[in-house]
């Protein structure tokens, strides 16, 4: 998949990976989910640590491999399920915004403590399903999201210590956001007396049904407004609540023996998504 590298999308992807690489270990990592391989070109950076990405989109995966030709990355194919290497083999695993995709999402975390060593670290991130309802966001690539709660037992079944992180906007943006809401009832007071009326009367009764694109073009056009565009700046990991957390990063300890009965026997999550 194409990405914008001007994009929020992007700046969020590439916050997680920072936040990854600043605390994944020294030594071989995996990199589960690499898509076009820009993360995994970031994590590499860390002095003493050599790179596999693993992707199934084939696409991605010769794109990357032209796009980081470097003797400290390599990418293989695999879907995360059946991992072509032994047990115990990296320090660190990385697999961010993937578990959603993934059916089988037990399958894959039972691979993931399989493939890492004693003392390795797994970095996990995936979205918040709260927020996609309250932001009535449906990804149709999503076989489900996660609330904190059932992620947490999720990972906590296959690892000892589970440490959340928290992604979102910082409250400075969320200030910019509550000042711009106060800025158009302070500017709506001052239009014409028949403006005011086609919005109160019109306007406000269906105002939930009219698109958030089309509802800023208008306040632009008529109040000279413009809704607040988030900036690099503003994305924040956070180990505490944001005030509207997007995704969950997760920094996960001790990863339990991938052969317990228990673990071999976990069903995968049900498919959901908001709701």
């Amino acid at each position: 998949m194409e990405v914008d590298p001007e994009s929020l999308f992007y700046h969020e992807h590439a916050a997680r990976y920072e936040f990854a690489r600043m605390h994944a270990q020294p030594g071989w990592l995996l990199d589960l989910g690499s898509g076009a391989g820009y993360g995994a070109n970031q994590l590499c950076r860390n002095p003493g640590t050599r790179v596999i990405g693993a992707d199934n989109h084939l696409p991605s995966l010769t794109g990357a491999q032209k796009s980081y030709a470097d003797r400290r990355i390599s990418f293989v194919a695999s879907d995360g399920l059946r991992l072509p290497f032994d047990g115990g083999c990296f320090q660190s695993v990385i697999t961010l915004e993937t578990i959603e995709h993934i059916p089988d999402d037990a399958g894959l975390l039972r691979e993931t403590v399989r493939v890492l060593k004693p003392d390795g670290i797994c970095i996990l991130s995936t979205p918040n399903r709260a927020y996609s309802a309250k932001h009535a966001i449906d990804n149709p690539y999503h076989v489900r999201e996660y609330f904190e709660a059932e992620f947490r037992e999720l990972l906590e079944a296959y690892f000892g210590k589970v440490q959340f992180y928290y992604q979102g906007l910082a409250d400075s943006f969320h200030n910019e956001v509550r000042d711009y809401a106060a800025s158009i009832q302070a500017r709506k007071k001052k239009t014409h007396p028949l403006t005011r009326l086609a919005i109160n009367y019109f306007y406000r009764p269906i105002k939930q049904l009219v698109p958030s694109d089309m509802t800023n073009f208008f306040i632009h056009r008529w109040l000279k407004l413009s809704y607040p565009h988030p900036r690099l700046m503003d994305i924040t990991i956070s180990g505490e609540p944001l005030e509207d957390t997007n995704a969950f990063v997760a920094l996960c300890h001790h990863p339990r023996d991938w052969r317990d009965p228990i673990l071999s026997a976990r069903p995968a999550t049900g498919r959901t998504k908001n709701g």
